[in-house]
């Protein structure tokens, strides 16, 4: 009797504990604090960000030493922030489209590599313009339109031959001339080339241009009024190598008077007086 008396109790007490949890309050909940604390803490940073104004770029400082090109690509930059406005998107630092700039940019000056964007929180872009290297001169229709190219043969701006003779290779082209942006060569071919000036620089051989016709030819004047041909087919580090023995043995510099050309296309180098 004792003991049906103690689990009666003993039930009764677990339903009333239960019914005590179910009527806990909400606001007694522990999730629902957590839950409604990073709630109001979202919102707060979420206007924080979108409607502050802190976050908005205020100032846009650009690289370079040409004064006129930083004041373009300025004007670029403020003009593709203020096409792109939106509710989400109202100049935030955060939103920017980067590459939308650099792609504007790029397409205004092909002189520009890249243009390197970075953020400066809050409120500043730093726009960093990259400008190729001109490495060789490209020159067509013997002379009349002459092109500026970079290490991988890329046309990116109107030459003189005049401004540019001695400080780069220059090269005579018979094939149509290319547009702005287009490739005048390949980029073995033009490695190729700077192979060969390097290699007779290393020679004390000083070229006055290089002439590239069909099939491969290229024809390299020399200063002293000879020429050497290349075949871009073939190895142009063992043609290098084969010249150099021939100058050092057989066409040292006293031996090279009324010298016509040095053909290193075969297995052998030939060469020919005039």
């Amino acid at each position: 009797m004792v003991k049906a008396s103690i689990s009666s109790y003993k039930i009764n007490r677990r339903v009333a504990l239960k019914k005590f949890r179910k009527k806990k309050s909400v606001w007694q909940s522990r999730i629902f604090w957590v839950v409604f604390s990073s709630f109001i803490f979202l919102g707060g940073l979420g206007y924080f960000v979108f409607f502050s104004g802190f976050f908005l770029i205020k100032d846009i400082q650009v690289g370079g030493s040409n004064e006129a090109i930083r004041a373009v690509i300025k004007e670029l930059a403020q003009r593709e922030l203020q096409a792109n406005l939106s509710f989400f998107n109202r100049q935030i630092i955060f939103f920017v489209g980067y590459k939308n700039i650099e792609k504007k940019i790029l397409d205004v000056y092909p002189i520009l590599k890249s243009a390197v964007i970075k953020a400066k929180l809050p409120d500043a872009l730093i726009i960093e313009p990259i400008e190729r290297k001109p490495v060789m001169v490209w020159c067509y229709q013997d002379g009349a339109q002459c092109f500026l190219t970079d290490e991988n043969c890329l046309v990116f701006e109107p030459a003189l031959v005049g401004d540019w003779q001695g400080k780069v290779g220059l090269v005579f082209s018979s094939s149509g001339a290319p547009k702005i942006l287009d490739k005048a060569c390949e980029t073995n071919v033009a490695k190729q080339i700077i192979q060969i000036e390097d290699g007779l620089s290393q020679l004390s051989i000083f070229l006055d241009r290089f002439i590239l016709g069909d099939n491969g030819l290229l024809t390299v004047k020399i200063q002293e009024g000879w020429e050497a041909r290349f075949d871009l087919a073939g190895d142009t580090g063992l043609d290098l190598i084969k010249l150099k023995v021939l100058l050092e043995k057989d066409l040292t510099l006293d031996k090279r008077q009324g010298l016509e050309y040095i053909d290193l296309r075969f297995s052998k180098a030939y060469y020919k007086y005039k």
